[in-house]
């Protein structure tokens, strides 16, 4: 196995430690917060709620090391092929589960759907049909920003972005109220961009060789964290900035016993986009039938890991390949999951 598909492998661990942090604290923690009648949890995970940090510093590291081999050629048709199918199919279902569930009370319409089947839903302001959805509006904004930055000159300047987006990070409680909407997702200004810039330092030092201002960017992250989110948020993203020195600076495959983690990392986003709102429901109909909560929701993480792979093998893979053949030709071969940007 090679230096490259190690790392790779590694990223599919933390994506799986991310999806199932996330889906642990929206269950544990977030449903009695939005459900007071629900039944006490017998455990809450606030520590997932990071799990979309975490997501967002992979993202920094992967998005840069696509650009960087394909200088941005065919990236925004492999965006597209790699984010929209099982996007809509997690849109649809959820919303037909709601509306099965709870009927017009749901306070879904049309418009709305349509909507957000663009992805662009926060962009528009206008409801999303599962909260979970707001963490895309960043991650199209970090999109945009580096297909700019590839496709123009500023390329070779991007060794300067690391620094540029975590000073952009520490000063966004000043400048929030001056940044007109959606502006400050596409300029990557807002209380995330110090952990994509931490990301993208994590690929720069692993590609470029060792350089101090991309260390400072990484050992800054958990402290800017405390600016935005006080001591909670200092822990969890300094535990995020070690798991990601072990994926992308140690070169080291991951041992046999993280193979379930990688395969959660391989169905985490359709696992991330479905978990929420179809589980509240669920939760919901269990507890009313009479089970407790920590039954509730080890059936409900069931379900959530069900669907995300009938979403992945039934409709992402798939989908992937039609559209590569279609989008991108014959050659591009559909890379295997544990290699994918």
């Amino acid at each position: 196995m090679t230096k490259t598909a190690d790392r790779l492998q590694s990223l599919d661990v933390l994506r799986g430690i991310a999806a199932l942090g996330v889906a642990a604290f929206h269950y544990s923690t977030r449903y009695p917060e939005l459900y007071p009648t629900a039944a006490p949890s017998p455990l809450r995970f606030q520590l997932g709620y990071y799990g979309v940090h975490l997501f967002f510093m992979i993202s920094g590291a992967v998005i840069l090391m696509s650009l960087e081999k394909s200088g941005g050629k065919g990236f925004v048709r492999s965006r597209f092929i790699r984010l929209y199918p099982v996007y809509w199919a997690s849109v649809l279902l959820t919303s037909a589960v709601l509306l099965a569930a709870e009927g017009r009370s749901a306070g879904l319409t049309w418009a709305q759907l349509l909507v957000n089947l663009t992805m662009l839903e926060d962009y528009l302001k206008v409801a999303p049909v599962d909260g979970v959805y707001w963490s895309l509006s960043y991650e199209l904004g970090f999109y945009a920003l580096m297909f700019a930055v590839f496709r123009t000159g500023l390329r070779r300047y991007v060794g300067l972005l690391p620094g540029i987006l975590t000073l952009l990070s520490a000063s966004f409680i000043a400048a929030k109220p001056y940044l007109p909407h959606p502006l400050h997702y596409v300029l990557v200004f807002h209380a995330f961009s110090h952990l994509f810039a931490a990301g993208l330092a994590f690929f720069l030092i692993r590609s470029r060789g060792f350089r101090w201002d991309w260390a400072g960017v990484i050992a800054a992250a958990p402290f800017i964290q405390l600016l935005h989110d006080g001591p909670a948020g200092f822990p969890p993203v300094a535990l995020a900035v070690a798991l990601m020195v072990w994926a992308i600076l140690i070169s080291r495959p991951p041992p046999r016993w993280m193979a379930p983690l990688a395969w959660f990392g391989a169905i985490s986003y359709a696992l991330y986009l479905t978990h929420q709102m179809i589980g509240y429901a669920l939760i919901t109909k269990l507890e009313s039938a009479g089970l407790s909560a920590g039954a509730a929701i080890l059936a409900a993480i069931a379900v959530a890991i069900g669907i995300a792979a009938a979403l992945t093998y039934g409709v992402d893979e798939p989908a992937r390949r039609a559209l590569k053949r279609h989008l991108l030709g014959a050659g591009d071969a559909v890379r295997p999951r544990t290699s994918r940007a």
